[in-house]
């Protein structure tokens, strides 16, 4: 984790957690953890979910090796700390959006993804991470 922007991103339970996942490469950037609160009441589609976006910063020039959604949903019981889970899955009555990537005029990657959280009785933590070159 020796990329700068690592630090303005990660809040430091979300870097441990994030550091037990093996890369091939040196670089990677946190995206700041976001709670997605519980519905309260039954829901079963994304109209009645409750939503957040995630998103990173990649620096330009940077080559991007992989994009992982990241949440503590986990049925029956949610883990401690987010854990990836793919894109579009349906895991723990929630998921996350495909993720969108776009260049701006610096040519720096930003990348975003949507969670909706369809639980009635559980908030989420989410993020996203991104690995590169």
């Amino acid at each position: 984790m020796n990329n700068k922007l690592t630090a303005l991103f990660a809040p430091a339970a979300a870097a441990m957690a994030i550091a037990a996942t093996p890369a091939a490469h040196a670089n990677r950037v946190v995206g700041q953890q976001v709670v997605v609160s519980s519905t309260g009441s039954p829901c079963t589609h994304r109209a009645c979910a409750k939503s957040a976006w995630v998103e990173a910063l990649v620096p330009p020039g940077a080559t991007i090796r992989a994009i992982r959604t990241m949440t503590t949903a986990n049925y029956p019981d949610d883990r401690a700390h987010p854990t990836e889970i793919p894109a579009g899955a349906d895991i723990g009555w929630s998921e996350f959006s495909t993720p969108e990537t776009w260049y701006d005029a610096s040519g720096a990657a930003h990348i975003r993804a949507q969670y909706w959280n369809r639980s009635h009785n559980r908030s989420r933590v989410v993020q996203i991470v991104v690995d590169f070159e």
